[in-house]
């Protein structure tokens, strides 16, 4: 009997010792649970790598050896492999051999830069101002390079330079654009208050790479529907012909300039290209391209650029451009708009926002984000009255989806618009899909020397990969000053 009672022990010590290992397995997974699995970042582009190491103190504004300022920076965000096809471009069988946007008066006058690296700021206003010309029912504006120069909000101090995704976030934001008058160049020393905002941009469309130096119908294509392109492309004096106004870089670079496309050449002869140990171009045609160093530079301020010149990047168009009677309130978090992207390596990742409404009665009409591919299936709650840290309660008071043709930043429009409830919270949700791309969510985040100002507070970003299990971003060890980009947009009744 005694040795019976023995095995019972036993037996109830490794019942108690495996229960205990159970409880012990079980709230390790609990905690991991409640602590959820943060997502990876996507690589940074390896070209901002190389800018951020030869940053030495104020920035890296660079000069053309003949004294040109240049000043375009490489984004956080690798584009570099974004090829596939702009869906709504349009067909390009009837693309003529020559096309031209001076002669169909669809661009404002050539402009200086000056002794200052803001070729990005104008070239993204040339993009704007000429898709504001389009022929359906043109508007002529001059907008304030100065002001997106010296308001971005990033790091680089006025004058050392930027790319497009600080262009868009300070427009996306609401802080511009401005008139040029109201905010004159050239730059300033301190900022200009009480300035008023003219349009308010909902689109910044990012046209894919080119697969070879050879694949430029959808660039074309682009000029042709969309007005100026901006892109970026390696300046160096020794490879501009001032005879012919033509150029060919032979080699690959980050690039240093930002200019814009404004149409194409295919019979520019190859032979008008200075020559590069002793070899042309392997074939003629370039693009029409207007440059920001005054009209006494190149062909009344414009140059050609081969169609073989690799360094040719980052073709975006800044479009969508409204009255800001539309929409009169914007709610975000993330002023300096995409710095890096996230995610679980699935194409599918559920991120959301929730804003406390404006103390008067309004209605939500917009919500924006941005997409990394094109192609883009995407689905968009609103919900009022939520809880707080609980993006989907409350009531579901709006949902759209469909697909997004196009990389970039996009505004999709509420329909119906959504009734939220003043002074109380309400949530942004967003289901989206990029394919053949395991980091879904664009995120502003700090990184030194490119955007050190961003912030974030708990219970204002969540993600799920799932939609139902939701974690407060800044929960995760090292996104505490890490928000989505996802805004939200408001109008009185």
């Amino acid at each position: 009997m005694g040795g019976f009672r023995m095995r019972m022990q036993t037996g109830s010590v490794c019942s108690f010792l495996l229960g205990l290992a159970g409880w012990a397995v079980g709230m390790i997974f609990t905690t991991v649970a409640r602590a959820g699995v943060p997502p990876e970042r996507a690589p940074l582009n390896e070209a901002f790598l190389q800018y951020a190491e030869k940053l030495d103190g104020g920035g890296d504004r660079g000069l053309s050896q003949a004294g040109y300022y240049l000043g375009y920076i490489p984004a956080p965000v690798d584009f570099s492999d974004l090829q596939q096809r702009d869906t709504q471009s349009g067909g390009g069988a009837s693309l003529p051999k020559v096309y031209d946007l001076r002669s169909r008066k669809r661009l404002t006058p050539v402009r200086d830069q000056g002794d200052c690296g803001s070729c990005w700021a104008f070239a993204s206003f040339a993009s704007l101002e000429s898709w504001l010309l389009r022929p359906s029912s043109p508007e002529r504006w001059n907008f304030s390079e100065e002001d997106l120069n010296h308001g971005h909000g990033f790091d680089p101090i006025d004058c050392d330079g930027g790319n497009y995704l600080m262009a868009a976030a300070y427009l996306s934001r609401w802080a511009g654009p401005v008139r040029e008058r109201d905010v004159p160049y050239p730059y300033l020393d301190s900022a200009t208050p009480g300035v008023r905002v003219v349009k308010h941009v909902q689109k910044v469309v990012f046209h894919p790479n080119r697969a070879s130096v050879t694949d430029n119908e959808a660039i074309k294509l682009a000029i042709r529907n969309r007005g100026a392109v901006f892109c970026s492309f390696e300046f160096d004096d020794e490879y501009y012909n001032s005879n012919t106004h033509g150029y060919w870089f032979n080699g690959k670079s980050a690039g240093n300039h930002a200019v814009a496309l404004v149409g194409w050449d295919d019979r520019f002869p190859r032979r008008g290209f200075n020559p590069v140990g002793g070899a042309y171009p392997e074939g003629d045609g370039a693009f029409i391209v207007r440059n920001s160093w005054g009209r006494d530079w190149g062909e009344g301020g414009y140059f050609y650029i081969s169609y073989y010149d690799a360094s040719l990047a980052n073709f975006v168009s800044f479009v969508g451009a409204r009255p800001t009677t539309i929409l009169t309130r914007v709610y975000d978090y993330d002023p300096l708009g995409w710095v890096r992207s996230v995610g679980w390596g699935n194409e599918t990742a559920w991120f959301a926002n929730i804003f406390q409404a404006s103390t008067t009665a309004s209605l939500i009409k917009g919500v924006s984000f941005y997409t990394r591919q094109p192609n883009c299936p995407y689905v968009i709650y609103l919900y009022r009255d939520v809880k707080a840290g609980k993006p989907r309660s409350g009531v579901l008071v709006s949902k759209v989806k469909g697909t997004m043709p196009t990389a970039g930043y996009h505004t999709v429009r509420l329909s119906p618009a959504a009734s939220v409830t003043p002074g109380k919270r309400f949530s942004a949700v967003v289901k989206l899909t990029t394919p053949d791309y395991g980091f879904p969510v664009a995120v502003e985040e700090p990184i030194v020397g490119y955007s050190s100002a961003a912030k974030a507070a708990e219970g204002q970003s969540f993600m799920s990969q799932d939609g139902k299990v939701w974690w407060d971003v800044t929960t995760w060890d090292g996104y505490q000053s890490t928000n989505v980009c996802l805004k939200a947009f408001g109008a009185s009744k």
